[in-house]
């Protein structure tokens, strides 16, 4: 015997469905500077030394914190930098270049410096000593890991797979 209206004849509820008509997000207009609007300085808001504010001091004291949605003025999110890629950008040809342009031999060597100094700092007895060439080749396999999509780590190791994509990369050094 069904007790309310939603029931049927057999006495089960029907599942209940909401339907949800999902809204489009409003496209956000390119950003211009009106006028009007508050004068922001180019180089930020905050004029502290980050470094030096401790939880107790007067600095940090004084900002007040509020729980509320960030609403700004279209001046304060307006980008003001320069917008035009410099030249040499320009001219890279490959995606290789574009990655060379900024993972450069400099990075990898302070990359490689960091990790060094920071093995010697957690022991100073370690014989841990990261090689650039060593660096370039980890570099390399998060890339081709980012690409090819494998169902576990180990298959990555597997001679089948190490083959079918060792001929296409033949010669080309990170």
């Amino acid at each position: 015997m069904p007790s309310t209206s939603t029931e049927t004849e057999q006495g089960v509820m029907p599942p209940l469905t909401r339907t949800f008509k999902r809204r489009k997000r409003v496209r956000s207009p390119e950003l211009v500077e009106k006028e009007g609007g508050p004068n922001v300085p180019i180089t930020g808001t905050f004029t502290g030394n980050i470094l030096s504010m401790t939880n107790d001091s007067k600095q940090f004291q004084s900002i007040s914190w509020r729980k509320k949605n960030l609403q700004l003025h279209i001046n304060e999110l307006i980008f003001r930098g320069e917008n035009q890629l410099p030249p040499n950008l320009k001219e890279l040809i490959t995606p290789y270049d574009c990655f060379r342009y900024f993972m450069n031999d400099e990075l990898f060597q302070h990359l490689t410096d960091q990790a060094n100094l920071y093995a010697r700092q957690q022991n100073i007895r370690t014989k841990f000593k990261v090689e650039l060439i060593e660096l370039r080749k980890f570099v390399g396999i998060m890339i081709y890991m980012s690409v090819y999509r494998y169902p576990n780590v180990r298959s990555y190791w597997e001679k089948a797979c190490l083959r079918s994509h060792s001929s296409d990369n033949a010669g080309t050094e990170i």
